[in-house]
This record gives C-alpha cells, structure tokens and sequence, in this order.
C-alpha cells in the first residue's frame, strides 16, 4: 500500500552500475524509484554513474560517467586526471540537474566516483541536497583509507546535507570515521514489496533433480568473504550426516569466493549434497525461499541484509549471525535463531534446533512475518527520505583537522 501522494522535489538516485544487474543495492534502489513515483507528483531520476555497457534506448536510466580521483596503481596520475576532466564534469552534472530539475542527489554505495558531486557542492554548482546513502561494505571501504583517499571521503560527507546507513548498526563506523558529523547521520531501514515478493515466490525454484522435494538450507549473497559461506559449509557438513535427506543451495550472485567454497564443499564431504548457483534472477530468490526449510545468514559483516526481510515475508525460519544490522530485526528465541559471528559450531547447533522443533519454527516465522510486514516497508522507507530532505540541513559542524594518514586500527589505536 502506497503513502499518500504528495508535492516533492525532485529525487534522483544515483548507482554505480547498471541498475538491471542483481544484487542488493539495486533492489534497494529500484523499490524506492518505484514507491517514491506512486506517492508523489514528482518522478525520481535513475541515474547509472558508470561507463556504458550497451547501447542505452529511450527507456533506459540517465548515464553519467564516473570520476575519480583515487587509483591505488596510478595515484598520481588518476589525481592529474580528475583536475583535467572536473570541469567538464561537473559541468556535465549541472546541466543533468537543470535539465531534469533535480534537487536532490542521491548517491546509493557511496565511493569516490560520487567526489565530483561533493565539489560541485562545495563550489555551488549544485545547489540542492546531497543525500549519501551506504549499504555496508562501502562503508568498510571508507574507514580503511588512509592519505588521498580518506580526504576524498572526509570532503564528501563534509559536503553531504545527510549521510544515510541502512541500519543503526552501519552508522556506528560512519559517527568513528567523521564523529563532527553525527548530527547529520540518520538511519533508513530497507523494506519490501509484498506484493511483488508474493507474485514471484509463485514461481519455480528450478531445482535438478537431486534437490527436489528433498528439504534444503538456503542462503542468497554473493561470493564473498564477508558473506561466511565457508562458515556455512561448515556447519552444513557437521550435521549432515544426522539429515541424510537435507541438502545446502547458496544462490550467490557474482564474487571472488565461488571457487573457494565449491573447493570446501569437496574437501569437507559434502559436494554432492550442494547446489551453488551464481546470477539468479530476484523472481527465482523469492521462489527458492518459499521452498527452503531454512534460511542461513552466516555473514561476518553485513549493512542490513535485505534478504532477511524476504525470508521473512516467505514464512522460512532464520538462523542467523549477529552482523551488524541483523540483531535490529531478530530477536533471539522470539522470531529467529541467532548466533555470534564466525561460530560455524554454533551455528549448526542452531541449525539442529531449529530442523528438531517444526512447530517453534513455524511460531517464530509467523511471529518475525507480522512485524516485517508492519515495519519494514519501502512506503516506510520513502516518507523517512522524503522527510529527511524536505527540512534544513543540520548546522554544518567544522570538519577539524584531517587525518591523512593510516586509520586508527592500523595504527594500534
């Protein structure tokens, strides 16, 4: 159910690839394209910050070339190059902004392709307001710099009118890496389209035949290492032999991990027993999830796993660890399983109770469904935003002196 409409500025959301492409980030920022063109008499702009992969038809997203000033190889020469190429960016980006009234940007995954729109700020150029929204590993990028690139980093949120984590959780990294700037952090959950979740659950699992109608453990990320696929197998292969009959599917999108964990697979017994799968289409997700006995969030840092929502909203039980945004939805013993992060023996301990107590799962997926479908919504999500840019930006706090050099941690500190 949509929010009621209403008068707005112009929004555009900015993402660094191809919006069509699987994964998180897009989801997030394809559902609030969506929910914010039904409830407001302004259409959002799709704005593709990357080099063009095809040819681009009329119904295709607004493109515009990345530019940064980092390169870990070519640092010097990435520098010369982004003040060579600034004034034609950013004067590319203020003609976007006129020609399609933006007053908003949007940034979702925030990098330092997004320095020029910080500048174009800075120097007046765009007048409107920079929302940076983050989503999780972005953020472990950001407080791992050190030199050029933290100052790239620090100058972007300084110019930010609100920096946006996706969970409580996330924001905490976010208030150590620029702590002048907490007044203008503000966390904005993900939601879910249940109506568009339910049409797509319908579907077919595509399973081979070795996995149908047997009961499996499901798991969607990508290939990963933040993700604790191998945490999984693990566990998988710890009570495998108590459940001849359970198998493991881990649908995983792209990601340097893949090998890895078919190699652990092999090593630890159980290949045979489990399905990867990379590049699944969302409509294929939301129909495995139906179809899983459990869902398994191994991860060992996460911003706020958006396929929790859609576990939830397919009635699977959840086991999961305690990354970072994931105990700002489950609560232990009420609605899921939850573990500490990098214990695969506990995690199959929860596994185990979980297969050993049907009726506790289906009371804590009922349980975990009713308070996902009241809270997390992308209606929800959008009247936050709406909120957030239509009031003044919070009385900008001086940045103080920069540290260029190694983060804290490096440090020992």
């Amino acid at each position: 159910m949509h929010a009621p409409r209403l008068e707005c500025k112009r929004h555009a959301f900015v993402i660094g690839w191809p919006i069509a492409e699987v994964g998180g980030v897009s989801e997030v920022v394809r559902n609030l394209a969506s929910e914010l063109a039904a409830s407001s008499d302004v259409a959002p702009v799709v704005i593709e910050s990357c080099e063009p992969t095809a040819e681009v038809d009329s119904n295709a997203p607004v493109r515009l070339k990345p530019l940064s000033p980092c390169d870990e190889k070519r640092p010097l020469r990435a520098l010369a190059s982004f003040f060579l190429k600034f004034p034609a960016g950013v004067w590319r980006l203020r003609r976007l902004c006129r020609q399609f009234q933006i007053d908003v940007l949007n940034p979702h995954f925030v990098g330092p392709d997004y320095f020029t729109f910080a500048l174009a700020k800075r120097l007046g150029f765009f007048r409107g307001q920079l929302v940076l929204s983050f989503h999780g590993s972005d953020v472990q990028t950001m407080v791992r710099t050190s030199g050029l690139e933290r100052f790239v980093y620090r100058t972007m949120l300084g110019a930010a009118d609100w920096l946006v984590p996706c969970s409580e959780g996330l924001g905490v990294p976010i208030r150590a890496f620029a702590p002048e700037l907490s007044h203008r952090i503000r966390a904005i959950r993900n939601g879910i389209n249940t109506d568009r979740f339910e049409a797509e659950s319908n579907g077919d699992a595509e399973l081979p035949e070795a996995f149908r109608g047997r009961p499996f453990l499901l798991n969607v990320g990508a290939f990963h290492e933040r993700k604790g696929h191998d945490l999984l197998v693990r566990a998988f292969a710890e009570i495998r032999s108590a459940h001849p009959e359970l198998r493991l599917v881990i649908a995983g999108g792209n990601g340097p991990e893949y090998e890895r964990t078919e190699a652990l697979a092999r090593e630890l017994g159980v290949e045979e027993y489990t399905l990867l799968l990379r590049n699944v289409p969302h409509a294929r997700v939301a129909a495995l999830l139906k179809a899983a006995q459990l869902f398994v969030l191994p991860s060992r840092r996460e911003g706020f796993a958006m396929v929790l929502l859609e576990a939830a909203a397919a009635r699977t039980p959840i086991v999961a660890s305690l990354a970072c945004g994931v105990g700002e939805l489950l609560v232990d013993g009420e609605d899921g399983w939850t573990v500490p992060v990098e214990r695969a023996d506990l995690l199959a301990d929860a596994i185990e109770d979980a297969l050993a107590n049907p009726e506790e799962r289906l009371r804590r997926s009922l349980r975990l469904e009713e308070r996902v479908l009241t809270e997390f919504t992308w209606a929800r999500a959008c009247s936050e935003y709406r909120m957030l840019y239509e009031r003044p930006r919070p009385e900008r706090a001086p940045l103080g002196p920069l540290s260029l050099g190694k983060p804290a941690e490096e440090k020992g500190g």
